[in-house]
């Protein structure tokens, strides 16, 4: 999938709105056995359509459609489903990467499981290199799509090298019959390693012409230890610091991308386990942490939220004015501020909407258990520093 179509979806579902709270999302893990795993059967057959068959008209004629694309047009090879629907509502993404079994219905839809999938398996380039081609393609979502191919070319036949059998004399060495010297093997071995030189430099060229385009979050190489140094040496120095080696080629496209999928998942871990340290830290420091759902819609409706932690898979309540647009984290009746009507939202897809809508707004998506956010209400920001003068 293409980076440029995936953003353009989540930018125009961010904003979907339907405030009389008809609009579904669900995702799927369908990643360990058939089309529906027993585990993921069972949450859709007594969580998902339980509920829509006991809503109203509307989610009971969703429950149907829902039913019959599930279990009967998800393609085999998916193993992650992501669905939004509503009234003149129906998309549909199927990945090859698991999401979390989950359902939500609200009035937007619930974009916060694609946004961390993004974060977990970002665009990225792959190399697959020996000595006689190297591969480049772009990871993204799960997807592994070729990019380029630089192989080594065949040479010419050159008569005038060819040995013919019927004349040409042969000399004995050793007990030996040989039709080559030792200056010889080595001129034939230097030429080799010219040609595969090449490759080298023409993959190098075009790594760094692919990189400026598509900026990848990282660079992940597979291949043998005898290439790999030869490789490293016409690989662009703005792009080697950022190069990872992971050992030699997986031996089918199934193992490749699974290989790709947990060398990415491992830095991201490791990413977010730095931030949650930070928030931890500064919390511990008592300033610049905003604690309690309250104040952190204070730091995102100002604008002065620097960084936000929630948990993907756990949305927090709360409603918003159809006025004013106010955000409180209660299930009120009306606006604090104007009196208006107010609907129900996820306050997490608020603070979701907010980074779709500004790119700069710091997420940490916090997928182990953390009963430290959980005490703070599920939501928590590190806000701006004061400018003084």
């Amino acid at each position: 999938m293409l980076l440029s179509d995936f953003r353009r979806r989540l930018n125009r579902w961010s904003r979907v709105l339907d405030p009389r709270g008809g609009i579904i999302t669900l995702t799927l893990d369908l990643s360990r056995s058939g089309p529906l795993p027993p585990e993921t059967r069972q949450f859709f057959k007594h969580r998902v359509l339980k509920a829509l068959r006991e809503g109203n008209r509307p989610l009971r004629t969703l429950a149907a459609r829902i039913e019959e694309y599930v279990t009967d047009q998800v393609r085999p090879e998916s193993e992650g489903l992501f669905l939004v629907a509503g009234s003149n509502l129906w998309e549909t993404i199927e990945l090859p990467v698991p999401l979390q079994n989950f359902f939500w219905i609200g009035s937007a839809p619930y974009l916060a499981p694609l946004l961390e999938l993004e974060e977990r398996a970002p665009r990225s380039i792959v190399l697959v290199a020996d000595r006689s081609r190297v591969r480049i393609m772009e990871s993204y979502l799960g997807f592994l799509e070729p990019l380029a191919e630089v192989a080594l070319q065949g040479e010419e036949r050159n008569p005038q090298r060819s040995v013919n059998l019927k004349t040409s004399p042969l000399r004995a060495s050793g007990g030996r019959i040989t039709r080559r010297s030792d200056a010889s093997n080595e001129k034939r071995t230097r030429h080799a390693d010219e040609r595969v030189a090449v490759v080298f430099r023409e993959a190098g060229r075009k790594l760094l012409q692919i990189s400026k385009e598509i900026k990848p979050a990282t660079i992940l190489l597979f291949g043998d230890r005898a290439s790999v140094p030869g490789l490293f040496q016409h690989v662009p120095k703005v792009l080697s610091t950022g190069l990872e080696y992971l050992g030699p080629s997986p031996e089918t496209e199934r193992d490749l991308k699974s290989s790709v999928a947990k060398a990415l998942e491992r830095r991201i871990k490791k990413r977010r386990i730095q931030e949650v340290r930070r928030v931890l830290e500064l919390r511990s420091q008592g300033h610049l942490v905003s604690l309690g759902t309250s104040s952190v819609l204070g730091r995102l409706g100002e604008g002065t939220g620097l960084r936000f932690y929630l948990a993907p898979y756990e949305p927090v309540p709360g409603v918003v004015c159809e006025n004013c647009g106010a955000r409180f984290a209660d299930q009120r009746s009306s606006c604090g501020f104007c009196r208006g009507k107010v609907y129900p939202v996820s306050l997490t897809q608020e603070v979701v909407a907010a980074k779709l809508a500004r790119p700069e707004t710091g997420v940490t998506f916090v997928t182990s258990p953390a009963k430290w956010l959980d005490d703070l209400g599920g939501l928590v920001a590190i806000r701006k520093p004061l400018k003084v003068g």
